[in-house]
């Protein structure tokens, strides 16, 4: 091992030594044009956004989908649907389907188990647009902890999202994306 680290000392300050690259002599100024920045574009409300700019509904869906995808076992019954229906319109509210009582007494507050998400990605989907509709899907990697361990899988929703007096609201789940 002696008789080791001398020869790779030297191969290593050879090798780097080697790595350095001139810097490039320096180019006369361009007589192009300046690049000017992308024009907006409209959004399916006929809103213009420049690239880059999320849609609305986008950021009301990563809002919504922080709120619904983790959980906590010192959480009260019900808090995560409150937190998510806040964020819904009344039909979706209606239709979302918590918890049973008995389920999150025994298996979340009983395993101690809580659940965070990684920040969620959202993007709108191929399906219809129109001004006060979209659809989303939502992906994120949940990671629940319990008294069992450790368990990481993916979180993914597809929903129509609508504008309602406004606001973008998280509304029914679709079938795929």
């Amino acid at each position: 091992m002696r008789l080791m680290l001398p020869f790779f000392c030297a191969f290593a300050a050879l090798t780097l030594a080697g790595c350095a690259v001139p810097a490039p002599p320096p180019s006369a100024p361009s007589s192009a044009p300046p690049i000017q920045p992308a024009s907006p574009v409209p959004d399916a409300s006929g809103v213009p956004f420049a690239e880059g700019v999320e849609h609305p509904a986008a950021t009301a869906a990563r809002e919504w989908a922080r709120r619904w995808c983790g959980w906590s076992w010192r959480d009260p019954f019900g808090a995560r649907e409150a937190r998510a229906r806040e964020l819904m319109t009344a039909a979706a509210g209606r239709a979302l389907v918590g918890t049973a009582a008995d389920t999150w007494q025994r298996d979340v507050v009983g395993a101690h188990e809580s659940a965070t998400c990684s920040s969620p990605s959202v993007w709108l989907t191929d399906g219809p647009r129109g001004d006060t509709r979209v659809y989303v899907a939502i992906t994120a990697q949940r990671t629940v902890v319990s008294d069992d361990g450790l368990v990481s899988s993916p979180f993914r929703d597809d929903r129509r999202m609508s504008l309602v007096d406004g606001r973008w609201l998280v509304d029914v789940a679709v079938a795929g994306g």
